[in-house]
């Protein structure tokens, strides 16, 4: 487990690098997406390392925790639901599981997304 999450982290820093907003002049927000029955201590680690960092506008990122047991087109309207559609930039949607299948899902009516990044998500079970 611990050498999956070493992983994890890696890919999002790699990936982030560049298009979080690290070199804009106005930073994306975070929307910090968890999976299946999970919760927001999930993503806890990783959300601190990268407010340390600066990666993200933390007024307006979010991580909360969302029902999950209702099916993706319900957890995708919490998504959406749990944005700042008035946020100065468009947010980065980083979801883990069916957090990103959901974040795939929102992205498909919502314009609150610049970017996502999904792990270990089901993507076949989302809508285009």
């Amino acid at each position: 487990m611990i050498k999956i999450q070493r992983a994890l982290l890696l890919i999002v820093s790699i990936l982030l690098s560049d298009i979080a907003g690290v070199n804009a002049q106005t930073p994306r927000p975070a929307h910090w997406i968890h999976g299946l029955n999970s919760s927001t201590n999930f993503w806890g680690q990783y959300r601190t390392q990268f407010q340390a960092a600066r990666r993200f506008d933390n007024n307006t990122s979010t991580n909360p925790n969302y029902n999950t047991t209702n099916g993706v087109n319900n957890f995708a309207t919490q998504v959406i639901n749990s944005t700042n559609p008035n946020a100065n930039a468009q947010g980065m949607a980083i979801g883990h599981s069916m957090g990103g299948t959901a974040a795939r899902q929102a992205s498909t009516t919502s314009s609150n997304f610049g970017g996502m990044i999904v792990c270990g998500s089901p993507l076949n079970g989302r809508r285009c």
